[in-house]
Parts: C-alpha cells; structure tokens; sequence
C-alpha cells in the first residue's frame, strides 16, 4: 500500500500525478513554499489538463539598500542579502535567481503571480479525496511506500541546519504608488527582507519578530511562523519515505519543475502497472 501525506501545493500535484493513492492532509500548518507558477513545460502540461486559461506575464523586482530604492542590484547587495537570510554569502545559484527585475510566470484568468498559485491549489484540492487528517505518523504503519510532501522534521528530530522566519500579511496602505510598478522588493537593512504585493494586501518575509502594530505603516492583520533553511541536506529518501519538496527534502532549490520532475521519476514506485503489464502480454 503506498499513500502521500501533505497539505501544500507540491503533495496536490504529487496527487494529480498518482492519483490512485490514498492521501492524508497533515493537521500543522505550513506556509506556503511558493509564490508564483514557473513558465515550464510540465507545469503548462498540467494546466492544459485542468483546461485552465493561462498566459504567460511577467512580474518586476526591485532592490531596498537602507531606504535607496532601484530596479538594479550589486554583488555587495547579493552577499549582504544572502548573510541575513542565510547566515553565508555563498549560495546555491537557485536560491537568488529570483533576485531579477523581471521573472516570468504563468497567469491563469490574468490573474497576478500569488492570486495565480492559490487558484491553482483550489482547482487541485477540488481533484483531491481526502482519505483524512493526519496528526501521528504512526498511523501510516500499513503502509509500504509514502510520498512524503511535508515538513522533514517529523520524520528525522535531528534536523538543525535551519532557524525561525515570520511571515506578517498588512492592510496595504502606502502611499509612495511603489506598488504601481513593482511586485516584490526585496530589501537590506530592514527589520523584512522581502516584501511581496497581494491584492490589497502586502506580505512581509522577516528574519526576526516584528512587534509593531504596523509595517511602512501598513496595518498587521495576521502573523505566521515559518523557518529559513540554513544549510541544504537534498535528502531523496528517509526509511520508508519517499521525500518531495523543498522542507521535505530541505532543498531550497527544489522548484515547483523539479517536483514534477522528481514524480516522474517515481513512477515505477508509485503506478500500479499490473493492468498495463497484463494488457501488454495479452496482445503478444
């Protein structure tokens, strides 16, 4: 018996690919690993699938230095960047690749890239049977295999190569029009490192709490914990446990391509092709 135990955007997709499996949505919560849907191939493959209207956009970045905004960055920003989310200047190249004045995403409905992404999770959730709601390991005993989209630190306790980020959602209410051009800034020397445009909404990423009532005096109206990873492991597996996704393999460059990717890799895992196999040796 094999099953995917999740409750993000990447066990979803693992479940429109292995559709026969049992799945669990894990009771804790996660913050969501992505903000935006990438412009690849299989990802285009799943929305025509879903028979969802789509277009290809684009959304532009710029660059707080203290308070000195811009559309450009330097290598001294990059590495002040990196030691305060990362603790180290040197990074895998996929983890600032985003650190662009324009990225490309896919659109569905002409929708913005976050609004974009969470239509997505709602038409796959639509799709999902949930078998029911998970809260101890335990209870996957019986089965062999499990496609485990979660969090890896309820697998293995020993996982230390992180530490604490907040994540804060405020009423936007800015009046400098920054928004009228760019979508995220991502910024150095701020109490966030990064601030992303949501409707009318704007979602501050920060390394320390933020005990203000407000953020550039745009109101706090929820709060949530999260973590950064510090030091990537790239685990594929863990005992009985297949693992996909970013905090499940604590991999920060496991985008939302190579997890399709890695599900096409794990299909001779994860289909049942006794049918396919039988009809093959019938024809013969």
């Amino acid at each position: 018996m094999k099953c995917i135990v999740g409750n993000n955007l990447t066990a979803l997709l693992a479940s429109h690919i292995f559709s026969d499996l049992d799945f669990y949505n894990h009771e804790s919560k996660m913050v969501e690993e992505y903000t935006y849907i990438p412009t690849t191939a299989s990802i285009i493959d799943i929305l025509n699938f879903l028979s969802l209207d789509f277009s290809i956009k684009s959304f532009k970045c710029c660059f707080d230095n203290r308070g000195k905004t811009s559309a450009k960055f330097d290598e001294t920003f990059v590495n002040i960047w990196c030691i305060h989310t990362r603790g180290k200047s040197v990074v895998e190249k996929s983890y600032t690749d985003n650190l662009s004045y324009k990225v490309n995403y896919i659109s569905i409905n002409n929708l913005p890239p976050l609004e974009s992404l969470n239509l997505l999770k709602s038409v796959l959730q639509e799709r999902v049977n949930v078998k029911s709601t998970l809260s101890n390991i335990d209870e996957l005993d019986s089965y062999d295999k499990v496609l485990w989209c979660h969090d890896l630190r309820l697998l293995k306790s020993d996982v230390s190569e992180y530490v604490d980020s907040y994540q804060y959602i405020c009423k936007h209410s800015e009046v400098d029009g920054i928004n009228q051009i760019f979508d995220v800034v991502y910024s150095i020397g701020k109490p966030y490192y990064k601030k992303m445009y949501y409707g009318e909404n704007v979602i501050y990423s920060a390394m320390r709490k933020i005990h203000e009532k407000s953020i550039d005096e745009n109101k706090v109206i929820e709060s949530n914990s999260s973590i950064q990873i510090i030091d990537n492991l790239r685990l594929n597996s863990f005992k009985k446990f297949d693992l996909l996704g970013i905090y499940a393999q604590w991999d920060l460059g496991m985008s939302l391509g190579k997890v399709i990717m890695r599900c096409n890799e794990l299909r001779e895992y994860y289909i049942d092709d006794k049918k396919i196999s039988k009809n093959i040796f019938i024809s013969q």
